[in-house]
């Protein structure tokens, strides 16, 4: 049901993570959310890497240390509106500790 190329753009990751919006917050069989969700959580890590905050070890020089950080990825639904139209989006977004 969910899946991500390289080619994919942010706009087409958005839609993918966007449900019409219903009084309730939306509700998926739990193979569904675990794909919705991998694919809100590939799309946060995306956008941290884009942003430079988020960058591989391997691009450190050997004897330099990165600084060290964990994180939980949590998942929400937000309801906006998204050119006019009223919709809920699955969100994931880091905790730092």
């Amino acid at each position: 049901m969910f899946t991500h190329d390289d080619t994919e753009s942010t706009s087409d990751f958005l839609q993918r993570l966007t449900i019409p919006y219903t009084e309730l917050e939306p509700e998926f069989p739990v193979k569904d959310l675990l794909q919705l969700d991998l694919l809100a959580d590939e799309f946060a890590i995306a956008m941290l890497k884009a942003m430079g905050i988020l960058i591989l070890a391997e691009t450190y020089a050997y004897g330099e240390f990165p600084k060290k950080l964990t994180t939980r990825m949590v998942k929400i639904w937000r309801d906006k509106f998204i050119n006019g139209v009223h919709v809920w989006t699955q969100r994931s977004r880091g905790s730092f500790g």
